[in-house]
């Protein structure tokens, strides 16, 4: 994508956003209305967080956990929005990790776990939530080991590895290396000669 492509992207974006937004005043009881809505902001916030747009991603994310946390609240047992807005959490601590904020980005992956465990252990085939986890484990051990927190993010880096799904049965080779890191720092030598 070219730089203007992008933003004309996330202007259609906005423009759909907006209409969506309509809708849910005219039909606030509809659910999937709110559900693609929370999707919408979560996919803004994300595109801007990749063009480096750090400035009104924040915004997004906020408004898309404010949706989803709504979502969640009223039906706590549909699964789908707790693994949507578990992925939201995972993206604003990455936002914020990105931003050199780590203890804040930390409490968000903490609520991204939070929200992502309990519906894998209802249903352990969630391939989304498992994918979500790992990815949330995965981002805060790399924020615990910048925070000198080695052994818990060794902790978090076999978390995400255990719950990679069967089909890549091997993690990516950097997040290998960082968990060797974290290992070394840790003290645990053996367990990094082994890695």
């Amino acid at each position: 994508w070219s730089l203007g492509n992008q933003d004309e992207s996330i202007a259609q974006m906005r423009r759909s956003q907006s209409n969506f937004e309509k809708l849910e005043l005219q039909y606030p009881n509809v659910k999937n209305n709110q559900r693609l809505s929370l999707k919408r902001y979560n996919k803004l916030g994300t595109q801007q967080m990749e063009m480096g747009q750090f400035h009104e991603a924040p915004k997004d994310c906020e408004k898309a956990l404010e949706v989803g946390t709504k979502l969640v609240n009223d039906a706590p047992k549909i699964a789908v929005y707790a693994i949507v807005l578990g992925g939201v959490y995972c993206n604003r601590g990455n936002l914020l990790f990105d931003q050199q904020m780590v203890e804040p980005a930390i409490e968000s992956f903490d609520k991204a776990i939070d929200l992502l465990q309990p519906v894998l252990g209802r249903d352990n085939r969630s391939g989304s939530a498992r994918q979500f986890l790992a990815n949330a484990h995965a981002a805060r051990a790399t924020a615990r080991f910048a925070q000198h927190l080695q052994a818990e993010a060794v902790d978090d880096w076999d978390r995400s590895f255990d719950l990679c799904p069967p089909s890549t049965n091997r993690p990516f080779t950097s997040r290998l290396a960082e968990r060797m890191w974290a290992c070394l720092y840790a003290g645990d030598y053996e367990r990094c000669v082994a890695e």
